[in-house]
């Protein structure tokens, strides 16, 4: 961002984790390419690590993004454990009731049912298509299917996102999301990142 003073008033990490250091004539390249290095390096010895900001809208292991506010993360506790296991458990409930030509009612009727600790902070989809953000089709959980849903057909082809959101209504949080291929006789696994070890003992 431009100052009168023409003085460096920005920095920031982009998505690709290049830190850009704008001074009063240029864009400061050489700087921004040394900075992004120790970055990583610094990146590389803390992962995981959590976000130590409060107004950030983002949580979980992730690299820091806030200079100089990072905190190490030790590992999970019982209770992030119990989150993690319990998406975990909704998400490998609801991939293999995926069916080709099953309809979305009786999907919802043979969905996880979520535990009524975690029902107000749940996701509103269970599942839903694949593309630039959550596209058709949208399937309901059992319990918001009569206000929300509607009803369709699963068919082959549709490349699926099988979702869960747990977390009680204060706290931490869980998301975790399988990608799937609704093939002519049944559900194909896309996804090939594991899941994680530690939050699974």
């Amino acid at each position: 961002m431009r100052s009168g003073s023409g003085r460096a008033t920005q920095c920031a990490v982009s998505r690709k984790g290049t830190l850009v250091t704008r001074t009063s004539q240029k864009w400061s390249f050489e700087v921004a390419a040394a900075k992004a290095r120790s970055v990583a390096q610094t990146v590389s010895s803390l992962q995981p690590r959590f976000c130590a900001c409060s107004e950030c809208p983002q949580c979980g292991p992730q690299p820091q993004h806030h200079e100089g506010r990072a905190k190490v993360w030790k590992g999970p506790n019982a209770a992030q454990r119990d989150l993690y296991k319990t998406a975990h458990e909704q998400v490998q409930h609801n991939m293999p009731i995926l069916k080709p030509h099953m309809s979305f009612r009786d999907y919802a009727n043979a969905a996880w049912d979520i535990p009524g600790k975690y029902n107000a902070r749940r996701y509103y989809l269970s599942v839903h298509g694949s593309g630039m953000t959550g596209e058709y089709p949208y399937l309901y959980h059992h319990g918001d299917f009569p206000d929300a849903g509607y009803d369709g057909e699963i068919l082959p082809g549709m490349t699926l996102c099988v979702e869960s959101v747990i977390g009680a209504e204060a706290g931490e949080g869980a998301k975790l999301e399988q990608q799937v291929l609704i093939t002519e006789t049944d559900v194909e696994l896309l996804s090939e990142f594991p899941f994680e070890a530690a939050l699974m003992a």
